[in-house]
């Protein structure tokens, strides 16, 4: 499952194209988004090159102390890498031309959210979340057979923007998003509850706007 020299070519073309002037590479960018996901659908070596890849850019996203969540997280990995052709073609499908694409970041979100699915389905907790604000927002934005691309896409924003601020109340609502209780999110991160649910409304703000 190692070793395609053409996939290895074309990662690296769509990591080129997110560091120039965006929109002017859109067109190309979904063109190779395309051609690897139609070359990872055909050739398992090139399905290689992404695990080789996102283990080293997102590797760090699996490290985590509790073992179930550790295994949830390592299910979903190999879940994304399983499924990058299609997660590839959602991927083009929400393009815009006002948002510049991370393919890591959008491959990272999908990776936690995911994990927060597998780890609901096998402790059954947490359920009730699925039908409140950005919380319920979050987990439907992001599943294996998405039928808005474009949310996915957005998800991806929420959570490179939460990992990006780095302060323990943004830390506390990614573990929200992947099914822990906010007392429970608080405890882990240190932050306080009162300020995790400031966090949320302020990014349930920042989502409907």
């Amino acid at each position: 499952m190692r070793g395609d020299a053409v996939a290895r070519r074309m990662l690296a073309a769509l990591l080129r194209l997110e560091a120039e002037p965006w929109p002017g590479g859109l067109r190309a960018y979904s063109a190779m988004l395309v051609a690897l996901s139609s070359r990872c659908e055909q050739h398992r070596a090139a399905k290689g090159e992404i695990y080789d890849w996102l283990e080293r850019v997102a590797g760090g996203a699996l490290v985590v102390r509790n073992e179930v969540r550790r295994e949830c997280l390592r299910d979903a990995f190999h879940e994304a890498v399983a499924s990058i052709d299609g997660l590839l073609l959602h991927f083009r499908a929400g393009l815009r031309d006002d948002r510049r694409p991370n393919l890591r970041s959008m491959l990272v979100a999908w990776i936690v959210w995911r994990a927060g699915d597998l780890r609901r389905s096998l402790h059954q907790r947490h359920d009730d979340r699925r039908s409140r604000g950005v919380d319920a927002t979050l987990h439907l934005a992001v599943t294996p057979v998405a039928d808005n691309p474009e949310t996915t896409v957005i998800t991806a924003d929420i959570a490179a923007m939460l990992a990006a601020d780095g302060s323990p109340a943004a830390r506390a609502l990614l573990l929200v998003g992947a099914g822990y209780s906010v007392a429970e999110a608080a405890r882990r991160t240190g932050a306080s509850r009162q300020q995790v649910y400031r966090a949320r409304g302020l990014l349930r703000e920042t989502v409907d706007g």
